[in-house]
């Protein structure tokens, strides 16, 4: 088993509690917690340590996107992979490059309409589009991250077949 460290930190007044980010134009008297834990993937997944999870790329079996989303629930209870920053973007195509060109991961919506990560409600704030996409006249939007244009985003027919990428949280 993988194992590491990571740390979550979060600002806290002494009057409100905890916020969500750093915003540190407050007193002095606010205190920043930490807290530690373990990340630990089973054997053949990757930490994916911007969102302390695990990912694993199923190539094996070419699938359409709403297949690999039943699969990777299914068999692993897990989804498909939400890529919220530029940071698990990169550590995705660093670990998957070398294997196949390209991958479902869990972005898409409808054409006209916008793009969401799977039952999210609003829109995807963090977007890696190659130039050309998304482009689709087509009702269904799915997004593959892009192996072989340094993990770009392309779009993909939802009815086709392609390998995916699971997020275990």
């Amino acid at each position: 088993m993988v194992k590491s460290t990571f740390c979550r930190c979060r600002l806290m007044s002494k009057n409100i509690g905890f916020y969500i980010s750093f915003l540190l134009y407050q007193d002095l008297l606010d205190l920043i917690v930490c807290h530690s834990y373990k990340v630990s993937c089973p054997p053949g997944w990757h930490e994916a340590p911007s969102s302390w999870s695990c990912v694993f790329l199923e190539h094996s079996q070419l699938t359409t996107w709403g297949e690999a989303r039943k699969r990777c629930s299914n068999d692993f209870d897990a989804d498909l992979v939400k890529i919220l920053d530029r940071e698990k973007n990169k550590r995705l195509f660093g670990l998957f490059h070398s294997h196949i060109s390209s991958a479902y991961i869990g972005l898409n919506g409808e054409s006209g309409l916008g793009v969401k990560w799977l039952d999210e409600a609003s829109p995807a704030s963090y977007l890696n589009w190659d130039a050309d996409a998304p482009k689709s006249k087509d009702d269904q939007i799915c997004a593959t991250i892009d192996f072989k244009r340094e993990g770009k985003w392309t779009e993909e027919t939802c009815n086709g077949t392609a390998a995916y990428i699971c997020e275990m949280k």
